[in-house]
């Protein structure tokens, strides 16, 4: 059985015999692609003729493929689907490019919520906003199907050809995103109950399971309707002071994911003890590509202000140990400013 580095030779080398008639003049090629959180080997196609290289829309990576060899361990299998996902990716291709102009798009231009020193690459190409550890990037929202969410991330020549500055998408992303991804906010109890009752499990029979349990009513999840990025729900401070007055209190704010974030009053213990906790969870649990940050945030409900509250000596994501310091005052910083 083939080890990465040589699946991924093999596909390089081996996979334009795979492909039909239609793309024969097409030679392919393997690069890195700077996504969230880590840079993965994707599949493109270069035309032998005119040497321009296109992705294939949907993007194929190279690790996902590579997992479906080590469970079947048949190599033609899995070039045969690779192939006939290139099908389908660049038959559709012309029609997300169409979905990816200003006036299509302005309409479904949203925000993410990411790391900041996990990302340095990624944000040196893109309009972004700092806050905090944290910066917003800007997607375009592409589609929706069968539960996975299309989109695609606004990059500065994107917003060039665009024509749209990075404060014209931070006023466009700041309406669309909660329009397209409503902000929901439920206890930690309430969303347990909902994950097994989708299992099939009686409602009646969850209810009796969670009965003994502790009353979460002081943890709560901040996600949204799709609960895809979700953690930029966090900052809509609406709804953390209407959360806060529900609680009685000020709250901090624990970043679960770049899916969700979990919210405790401030009685519920000290901040350093959370950031542990943080830490451990993504350390163990959380893969690289969904963690959101090491530190806790604390929401002030009398000043409105989201402010870090702890300083976690592991800044990086990744288990680096950084010299980076979290700001201690959010800043709306405009990054890529461009007309």
């Amino acid at each position: 059985m083939m080890n990465y580095k040589m699946f991924k030779g093999v596909i390089e080398n081996e996979l334009s015999n795979f492909l039909n008639d239609d793309y024969k003049n097409m030679q392919v090629v393997i690069k890195p692609t700077v996504k969230v959180n880590a840079i993965r080997d994707s599949v493109m196609l270069r035309d032998t003729n005119t040497k321009v290289e296109m992705t294939v829309s949907p993007t194929l990576y190279v690790d996902e493929m590579f997992k479906i060899y080590e469970h079947c361990e048949s190599l033609p299998q899995v070039m045969n689907i690779i192939a006939e996902r290139i099908k389908e990716g660049m038959l559709i291709a012309p029609e997300l490019v169409e979905k990816l102009n200003l006036e299509n798009a302005k309409d479904r231009i949203i925000w993410q919520l990411i790391n900041t020193d996990q990302n340095k690459e990624l944000l040196a190409n893109s309009p972004h906003r700092d806050i905090n550890d944290l910066s917003v990037i800007y997607r375009v929202f592409v589609d929706e199907k069968d539960g996975i969410v299309a989109s695609s991330i606004v990059t500065n020549k994107a917003a060039d050809i665009m024509g749209v500055s990075e404060q014209e998408l931070f006023e466009l992303a700041a309406e669309n995103t909660q329009r397209l991804y409503p902000v929901e906010i439920c206890s930690l109890n309430d969303m347990m109950k909902e994950m097994i009752v989708t299992e099939g499990v009686p409602e009646e029979a969850v209810d009796e399971m969670l009965y003994d349990m502790p009353d979460n009513a002081g943890m709560y999840v901040i996600s949204n309707s799709r609960h895809v990025n979700g953690a930029v729900s966090m900052l809509y401070i609406d709804k953390l002071d209407e959360l806060a007055e529900k609680v009685g209190d000020d709250l901090y704010i624990l970043p679960s994911s770049i899916h969700e974030v979990l919210a405790v009053s401030t009685n519920m213990g000290d901040p350093e003890m959370l950031a542990e906790m943080v830490y451990e969870v993504n350390s163990n649990c959380v893969a690289l590509e969904d963690r959101l940050s090491n530190q806790v945030y604390h929401y002030d409900r009398k000043a409105k202000t989201l402010t870090p509250a702890t300083d976690s000596p592991v800044k990086g994501i990744d288990d680096r140990a950084t010299d980076r310091v979290a700001e201690q005052n959010m800043v709306y910083e405009a990054k890529s400013e461009r007309r």
